[in-house]
This record gives C-alpha cells, sequence and structure tokens, in this order.
C-alpha cells in the first residue's frame, strides 16, 4: 500500500498545489492588500528544490508554475520560469552551502521570494515596456518577504506530513542513509 502511495506523491503534491492556489486565488485575493497575498506555490517550490530530486522537481515546479500561470494575467511563462529558475537556485543551494535551520531556512524563502517577484516584474516589463508595476511591487516585497518567511514553516509541515502519510522518503534522509552506509 505504501509502495502506491509513493508512487502518487507527485500527485499529491501537485493536487496540493492546486488546493493552496484555489485559496490563494479565491480567499486571499482582497483587493485592498495589493501584490501582499501569499504565494504559496513559491513556497512549494522551494520545498520541491530542497526535498526532491532534480528531474522530479524540475516537472513539478515546471507544472505548478503553469497552473499559476493559467489563473493570473502575467505574461506567457514569466510563472513558469521563475519557478524552474527558483526550484535550481533552491537546489543548488542545498547542494552546496545551504544549512538546515530554522533562521537559514527563513533567509532562504526571503531572498527568493525576491528573486521570484524580480523575474516575473522582469517578463512583464520586457512584454508590455510598462514601468509602472516596478512601483507597485517594490512597496510590497519587503512585506512578502517578511510573509512568506513565516508562511513557510505551516506549509512545509504540511508538504512534510503529506510526504510521510505516501511513504516518501527527504531527500535529506536519503542522504543520511547513504552517509552511514
Amino acid at each position: 500500500m505504501k509502495r502506491s502511495l509513493k508512487n502518487l506523491n507527485p500527485l499529491f503534491i501537485l493536487l496540493f498545489g492546486l488546493l493552496m492556489l484555489a485559496i490563494q486565488t479565491t480567499f486571499l485575493n482582497i483587493p485592498s492588500t495589493g501584490e501582499l497575498q501569499p504565494e504559496f506555490i513559491l513556497l512549494i517550490v522551494i520545498y520541491l528544490g530542497l526535498n526532491r530530486h532534480e528531474i522530479e522537481g524540475v516537472t513539478l515546479s515546471f507544472i505548478l508554475g503553469y497552473l499559476v500561470e493559467l489563473h493570473s494575467g502575467a505574461p506567457r511563462g514569466s510563472i513558469q520560469l521563475a519557478a524552474v529558475v527558483v526550484f535550481i537556485i533552491t537546489k543548488l543551494l542545498s547542494q552546496t552551502i545551504f544549512i538546515p535551520s530554522f533562521i537559514s531556512n527563513m533567509i532562504l524563502v526571503m531572498s527568493l521570494t525576491l528573486v521570484w517577484r524580480f523575474i516575473i516584474g522582469t517578463c512583464v516589463w520586457w512584454t508590455t515596456n510598462e514601468l509602472d508595476w516596478a512601483g507597485h511591487s517594490i512597496k510590497f516585497v519587503i512585506p512578502a518577504m517578511i510573509l512568506h518567511g513565516i508562511l513557510n514553516i505551516p506549509l512545509t509541515e504540511l508538504l512534510n506530513k503529506i510526504d510521510h502519510w505516501t511513504g516518501k522518503e527527504s531527500l535529506r534522509d536519503t542522504k543520511k542513509e547513504l552517509k552511514v552506509n
């Protein structure tokens, strides 16, 4: 039973991403907050970068970026590009200099929020030649960074529970087993 659930883990991650996207675009889409709404898919992509192998993670990141794009007015390919770039940066940092801890995880999420916003904003500017997005987005970047740093904690716990329920080993656990053996 666990083996069949383990194989369905990517599907559960995508369904969880769809649920978070539905929450983000319906319940948290408050006009008065402007750009200050959580990007749950960004947090899921960061989780994938820390806990998945390259092929699985980049594929899921690409699909999640596409799902976000279906619900947004962003230029075609911009959110997919941002999701894949954030995954690659997370993966490279996790394999080289990232030391898992509460503070370093928050710093990573906050930094990658900036990267995410920069990539999407650059794509908007490139396709529309509008600079209006810059002033509007910049004033919300720091609050969004803080919001994502805080929201990353419960979202990571939920994703860990999905992985545990489906029997998916964490990439870190797999590395520890290889070092012990």
